[in-house]
């Protein structure tokens, strides 16, 4: 029962991630097409770069490589000539397409990978840290038990020579 909140919860980030990847790309191609006179073609596809590495550190692997395809397309729509089509004549803007799209695809792929890994170093070291606090609490446990006994066993050693002097006394 605890687990379909945390999947609900889960669900709705990996949500929210799309939206937010969605409403950024639309963000930097506004921005960048009114700094098109000043920046030329290719400094959108680097924004546009910049943006899916920075969402891979931060996203799950889906929304990420949507927002890459999506970078890819609004930057041949918007940016590469012919403009305002998705339709490209010269052959090296179509080889500079491809590289784009394929390496706004692997950085949102292998980013959000490291992500992962990162977690997944940090759980096995919180991990670990709970094991040899538990491993230090056993220990303490043994320790003072063994003090428990050791108590017990020089009182009842204290205890033996009065007693049998009483005991020899009465009888």
């Amino acid at each position: 029962d605890d687990e379909r909140p945390a999947q609900a919860s889960a669900r709705a980030e990996v949500l929210g991630q799309f939206s937010w990847g969605l409403v950024i790309v639309f963000t930097l191609a506004t921005l960048c097409w009114g700094l098109l006179p000043y920046t030329g073609t290719y400094f959108s596809a680097m924004v546009f770069l910049l943006a899916v590495v920075l969402a891979g550190t931060q996203w799950h692997r889906g929304p990420v490589l949507l927002m890459a395809t999506v970078s890819a397309v609004a930057w041949n729509f918007l940016f590469i000539p012919p403009r305002l089509t998705l339709h490209i004549d010269n052959p090296q803007d179509i080889i500079i397409f491809v590289l784009f799209f394929v390496v706004a695809l692997s950085m949102g792929h292998l980013t959000t990978r490291l992500r992962a890994r990162e977690e997944e170093l940090e759980r096995h070291h919180r991990e670990r840290e709970d094991l040899l606090a538990a491993k230090h609490r056993a220990e303490m446990a043994a320790e003072a038990e063994r003090l428990h006994r050791t108590l017990l066993d020089s009182v009842s050693h204290e205890l033996k020579t009065p007693i049998a002097i009483i005991r020899t006394a009465l009888d």
